[in-house]
C-alpha cells in the first residue's frame, strides 16, 4: 500500500474495500500497511464489510512496514478466523473455515528487501516456525517476497542471491508449496513490480506471488496479475481456490427461449409435434406390448425433447438472418 496508516490515506482503504467487494474476493493480502491500533480500529469501524488482520512493525508501525489479510464478512466464515503474528510487521497467518468441513491457512508475508541475509533469515525462521509443529504449516502463502526464484521472473534477466533462492525452497518444499501463477503459465513473462527512476534504467519483476498447497493446484484456476487502481507500484495477483467438497458442475441444462412462443409459427409446430407426442404415448399405454427397450415412453419424450430443441435452434437462427435483412 506503501502506507496506509494515515488519515490522509484513507482513499486507499475505499480502494481495498471497493475492490474487495466489487470483485468478490474472499481474502486480499497488504503489506506496508503502516496500521496502528488506533488507526486499524478506526477503519474496521468504517468499514462493516471487511475484517483486517494486521501485523504492525515492532518499533515504527504508523511509518514503516506492517502486513495484513483482509477478508470479506460477506464470503468467508470470518467469525471463527483465528490469526497469528509470525513476525511482527512481516509476516501473518490466518486460519478460517473454507467449506463445511475444511480449513484453509493463508500465510501473507512482506520479505525484507534490499538486503539479501535480512532476506534469507527472513526465510529460515519461517522455515524453523513452520517445521517445530508449533504453528501450523500454511495451505497459502502470497505477498510481496521481494525475490524471484528465476532469471525469467526479473528484467533485466539475472539470478538473485544463491543463498536467498536456497532458503526459501526449504521454505517451500517444507510446507509443500508451488507457484502455481507459474505453473499455469510456464513459458510466460509477466511483472508484478516495476521501479520508476527518473536518471537511470527502470527494472521489472515478479516478485509479489500466491504459493498453493500442491494438493490443491487443482482447485486453482483463474490466475492473474492485473492493475489495483491504488497508488502503488506493484500489481495484484489473484487466483480463485475452491473448496475440496465443491461437486463437478456440468455444461448446464439446454433451454429454449421463452420468447420463441412469441412467434405463431413456432406455436404451430410446437402444437403438431405435441399431438404426436401425445398420440405414441396413448398408443403405447393402451398396447404394452408394443412397448421395446427402444420404443417406449421415455424414448419417445427424449426423442420429442431432442427434436423441439433442434428446431427451436434452426428457428431462431432463421429469424436472426431475416431480422439482419431487414
Amino acid at each position: 500500500m506503501r502506507g496506509g496508516g494515515q488519515k490522509r490515506s484513507g482513499p486507499k482503504w475505499d480502494y481495498v474495500n471497493q475492490i474487495v467487494r466489487d470483485g468478490a474476493l474472499s481474502m486480499i493480502a497488504l503489506q506496508e500497511t503502516h496500521l496502528t491500533e488506533e488507526r486499524l480500529e478506526e477503519l474496521q469501524a468504517l468499514y462493516k464489510r471487511i475484517k483486517i488482520f494486521n501485523s504492525p512493525d515492532a518499533e515504527a508501525p504508523s511509518r514503516r512496514g506492517g502486513v495484513a489479510l483482509v477478508l470479506n464478512t460477506s464470503k468467508v466464515k470470518w467469525r471463527g478466523a483465528e490469526c497469528t503474528t509470525l513476525q511482527p510487521g512481516r509476516a501473518i497467518q490466518v486460519r478460517i473455515e473454507w467449506g463445511e468441513d475444511t480449513y484453509l491457512t493463508v500465510a501473507a508475508v512482506y520479505a525484507p528487501s534490499g538486503d539479501d541475509d535480512k532476506n534469507r533469515q527472513f526465510w529460515e525462521d519461517l522455515r524453523e516456525q513452520w517445521s517445530s509443529g508449533a504453528i501450523e504449516k500454511p495451505d497459502v502463502v502470497l505477498g510481496d517476497l521481494n525475490m524471484v526464484e528465476c532469471a525469467l521472473d526479473r528484467m533485466p534477466a539475472h539470478t538473485d542471491n544463491e543463498g536467498v533462492i536456497t532458503s526459501f525452497d526449504l521454505v517451500m518444499k517444507a510446507c509443500k508449496l508451488a507457484d502455481g501463477w507459474r505453473m499455469a503459465n510456464p513459458d510466460k513473462v509477466d511483472y508484478t513490480f516495476a521501479t520508476k527512476h527518473t536518471n537511470s534504467l527502470n527494472s521489472r519483476s515478479r516478485i509479489d506471488r500466491i504459493y498453493v498447497k500442491e494438493e490443491w493446484l487443482d482447485k486453482c484456476d483463474e490466475w492473474h496479475i492485473e492493475e489495483t487502481g491504488i497508488r502503488t507500484d506493484h500489481k495484484m495477483v489473484s487466483v480463485h481456490l475452491t473448496t475440496k467438497d465443491v461437486p463437478f458442475v456440468g455444461r448446464g441444462r439446454s433451454t429454449i427461449p421463452s420468447l420463441i412462443t412469441d412467434y405463431k409459427a413456432f406455436r404451430d409446430f410446437l402444437l403438431t409435434k405435441g399431438r404426436v407426442l401425445d398420440e405414441k404415448l396413448i398408443a403405447l399405454s393402451e398396447n404394452p406390448e408394443r412397448r421395446t427397450t427402444g420404443f417406449n415412453p421415455q424414448t419417445v419424450w427424449k426423442a420429442f425433447k431432442t427434436e423441439l430443441k433442434e428446431a427451436a435452434k434452426e428457428f431462431m437462427r432463421n429469424r436472426a438472418t431475416d431480422l439482419e435483412r431487414e
